[in-house]
């Protein structure tokens, strides 16, 4: 209709960020996913021509423009298009929005982040009316809050507002946010990469007008600003997650142990970074969770392992991980009273929000149609991270937890090969923090310290566990060996939600990290 037409139309919102954009065409069809539209445009900027001839002459021909290409990547959370959604939803998606757009605006530059993000041309928010400045991203609207959760900064006007939006569509138009990002030329295929003639929108591709449920996924049809390169890919080699992690490190050490910035990080983006973290999900989850567990158990046991599923503490894993889950997420909530280890995490590090930067030296002379490149290259440049709509104050490990389980396969972490990895996280992130020491001289906390591997193990043990109660509660409520065969090939899912390998490697794994952390709670 014409309100759905004009929202789809991205011209005013290009205009107000870029005033010299004068039209735009669309570079494959829109990416949806279930908070944010995502939109590959190629722009195009007129100014007035440097050649003008003179005023005086009455030859002179009319002034002429001078045309500049740009391809940009639009992020679009458009409140009107939620309005389906129950208000304590929508509420969580504009959030998202809000938190994102004030970690490129405020977060970005304060921390000096700009090697590690795509080129941020605007990123805007207006919740005005919806959503008070100072609400809390983490405070759950009390219909569905956890009995555990703050709800101290929830809008005493929630309750009246829950419906209204449903009723009248004009109290959330204008109302959303808006991110303006450098659209990155990205090879398509990990093992091949096109000639950029190549990457041109196919109009008659049977994919064009597909639902996408990444907003950066399957973005190879851009032509690149500039002549660099970047990949994804799930699963990742251990040379590419280890590439992953160092970057991760060092956004983890711009603000590691300073009190003041995570004040404020806490106040302006998350005060419980994470996207799973315990105080925002759905309390049922935790609820239901030896059902959803029994669910699970059931389902593959004609393809887990006899040794593994026999175990008394593998059956009783769901009635384990519900008593658990409390102790395990106050353990990975650092209380700014505290502040030791304290930093802003990414909160949904999963391989597909890393962008990887293809080395020159990876490409070969393969033809006039493709090139070859070594995906084993151990190089030392940063990734791009992308998706900051649950940043917020954590533990790192609670990251690198998430990033190792998520797209690292079983084989690749046996024989230390997941030591591996953590230990190259923690010296890439104490080489950080001794280089940013020497700059800030001190934090707020005082001198800033390293982290001993021995915590930094305890934690990442517990951000196992408290990724496997998330992953249970929400996906594993309702798998299937079906479900698991659909996913296969669906990069943007964790590995443990369509490998059944590496559900059941993960399993084992943390069955003895609960052991170890019920063993404490027993001392305690």
């Amino acid at each position: 209709d014409h309100d759905e037409e004009e929202r789809n139309n991205l011209l005013p919102v290009l205009t107000r960020a870029i005033p010299s954009i004068s039209s735009y065409e669309h570079i494959g069809g829109r990416i949806v996913q279930g908070n944010a539209v995502g939109n590959r445009v190629l722009v195009r900027h007129a100014s007035p021509s440097t050649e003008e001839e003179d005023a005086g002459s009455s030859s002179s021909p009319p002034p002429t423009t001078t045309t500049s290409q740009q391809h940009l990547f639009v992020k679009l959370v458009d409140a009107v298009a939620y309005q389906h959604k129950p208000w304590a939803d929508l509420r969580r998606t504009l959030l998202y929005a809000r938190t994102e757009v004030r970690f490129y605006n405020e977060f970005v530059p304060l921390l000096g982040l700009e090697p590690l993000v795509p080129n941020c041309f605007h990123a805007h928010c207006d919740l005005g009316g919806l959503i008070d400045d100072d609400e809390s991203a983490t405070a759950i609207f009390s219909s569905t809050a956890n009995t555990n959760t703050k709800t101290s900064h929830v809008n005493n006007n929630d309750q009246e507002r829950n419906h209204d939006h449903e009723k009248d569509a004009r109290i959330l138009r204008g109302k959303g946010g808006c991110i303006i990002l450098e659209a990155l030329n990205v090879v398509v295929d990990p093992l091949i990469v096109s000639p950029p003639s190549s990457l041109s929108t196919n109009n008659n591709s049977p994919n064009k007008d597909a639902v996408d449920h990444n907003l950066h996924e399957r973005r190879g049809d851009m032509i690149p600003n500039g002549g660099k390169r970047w990949m994804q890919a799930s699963p990742l080699t251990p040379p590419q997650a280890l590439q992953c992690l160092k970057t991760l490190a060092k956004l983890h050490a711009s603000s590691w142990q300073d009190k003041d910035i995570l004040t404020r990080a806490s106040e302006r983006l998350c005060d419980t970074g994470g996207s799973y973290h315990l105080q925002i999900r759905n309390p049922n989850e935790l609820k239901n969770m030896a059902q959803s567990w029994d669910h699970f158990y059931d389902n593959f046991q004609s393809v887990a392992p006899p040794e593994l599923w026999n175990r008394a503490s593998i059956r009783n894993l769901g009635k384990r991980i519900q008593a658990i889950a409390p102790h395990v997420s106050n353990e990975l909530t650092p209380g700014l009273s505290i502040g030791e280890y304290a930093t802003i995490v990414h909160g949904d590090y999963k391989a597909m929000n890393a962008f990887l930067p293809v080395p020159s030296s990876s490409f070969k002379d393969g033809g006039e149609d493709e090139r070859k490149m070594d995906l084993e290259d151990d190089d030392d440049d940063d990734v791009y991270m992308i998706d900051f709509a649950s940043a917020g104050v954590g533990l790192g490990m609670s990251d690198v937890a998430m990033h190792i389980v998520h797209a690292v396969r079983p084989y690749d972490l046996k024989d230390g090969g997941e030591e591996q990895l953590v230990d190259g996280y923690l010296r890439a992130l104490n080489a950080a923090l001794r280089h940013s020491q020497t700059k800030r001289n001190s934090s707020s906390f005082g001198v800033v310290h390293e982290y001993p591997t021995h915590v930094a193990m305890r934690h990442y043990r517990l951000g196992c566990v408290d990724y496997l109660r998330f992953i249970l509660g929400r996906f594993w409520r309702s798998a299937t060996l079906e479900s698991f065969e659909a996913k296969k090939g669906n990069q943007n899912t964790t590995l443990i939600k369509r490998d059944v390998e590496a559900a059941m490697r993960f399993i084992e794994k943390v069955d003895i990290y609960l052991e170890e952390f019920e063993t404490e709670n027993e001392r305690d």
